[in-house]
């Protein structure tokens, strides 16, 4: 007994040279570069056109933010074409290769969209003796006389890539009929991802805290946890225990509170507070020249901690708990004024 075709994308049994379900994620794919999804009844831009937008900057891709001191620089807020060379790990000299900026790759991504759809175009409506002007219902500004419906006049005229795109979704059945279908769906699919990655933000990583499973001898596993913004869960790299992301942050935000760090860590530990709870650092270091932040310990150059200052060397700990108790302070003063002039 002899085996039927099989789908060259997928090598599941098909009658043509891809199966139905690869003819149907082609025709999604190749959907989603002209077409987004419908938002209040209206489609929104595709993939292409939110490619172009970051081809021409009008994506904001650059960090841009962080704290700033007087005399600083402002950041760019859109990232050059090339980003940095890359160095030698041995000799720590450029090599002269550049790693492109996400503006640079979705440029090069936007002539490799232009390239590929247009050659599909073309080998499809030559292989049929099709005219790619007659395929697209495109006739010359200068033609006389009426048209059909769906037709229309177009002076130095040019598929778009969307325009390309809408209509190998129609055809994409001609697509798998094609001997060059597997080929094809391989692009198309490259593509698409490769414009995701482009155009979509990576999800950032957060330090939860510590692990704080108790391993042999009674000693605690202490490993940093980190996990993406969006994770519900997360396990320990070491001693591979799974715990909920908000019990992880919730118990690493107590044991900060109680913790004695320094003043830079007091700033690091600000800046990594979610909007809204962040306190302005000018702030912060008034409160701190007007002793309202309190200095419960010394460190001292060993590292050792003591309850007096022995040296010019050592630095003064605080406790993140006290600037926690001093902004809901501010808060709440601000909330009865408010509540009093209302009243009034």
């Amino acid at each position: 007994m002899t085996e039927g075709p099989q789908c060259q994308s997928c090598s599941a049994p098909t009658e043509l040279y891809l199966c139905g379900r690869c003819v149907q994620e082609l025709r999604a794919q190749l959907r989603s570069l002209a077409h987004g999804p419908e938002v209040n009844g209206r489609e929104t831009a595709g993939l292409l056109e939110d490619l172009a937008d970051v081809v021409l900057k009008m994506t904001k891709l650059g960090d841009g933010g962080g704290h700033r001191k007087k005399g600083d620089e402002m950041p760019i807020p859109y990232l050059p074409d090339v980003g940095k060379m890359v160095k030698d790990r041995k000799t720590g000299e450029e090599t002269g290769e550049a790693v492109l900026s996400p503006q640079g790759r979705a440029s090069q991504l936007l002539d490799q969209a232009r390239n590929t759809l247009t050659t599909q175009v073309r080998d499809l409506c030559e292989h049929r003796g099709v005219d790619v002007m007659r395929a697209f219902r495109v006739v010359p500004a200068d033609m006389v006389g009426p048209l059909m419906p769906g037709w229309r006049r177009v002076a130095d005229w040019a598929p778009t890539m969307p325009e390309m795109a809408d209509w190998l979704a129609l055809h994409v059945h001609a697509i798998a009929c094609d001997e060059s279908a597997g080929v094809w769906r391989g692009e198309i699919d490259s593509l698409t991802r490769s414009i995701r990655r482009v155009i979509d933000r990576p999800v950032r990583y957060e330090l939860l805290g510590l692990c704080i499973t108790q391993l042999d001898g009674g000693k605690t596993c202490d490993t940093a946890l980190r996990a993406p913004e969006d994770a519900i869960e997360v396990r320990c790299p070491k001693c591979r225990t799974v715990r909920r992301c908000d019990t992880v942050r919730a118990q690493g935000q107590s044991d900060a509170r109680r913790a004695y760090i320094t003043w830079g860590q007091v700033l690091e530990t600000n800046r990594l507070q979610p909007d809204g709870w962040r306190v302005d650092e000018r702030k912060l270091r008034d409160w701190r020249a007007a002793g309202v932040i309190k200095v419960h310990r010394y460190q001292g150059p060993d590292g050792s901690e003591t309850i007096h200052r022995h040296g010019p060397d050592d630095k003064p700990l605080y406790r993140w708990g006290d600037v926690e108790q001093l902004r809901s302070q501010k808060r709440l003063a601000r909330g009865e004024r408010k509540r009093t002039r209302a009243g009034r």
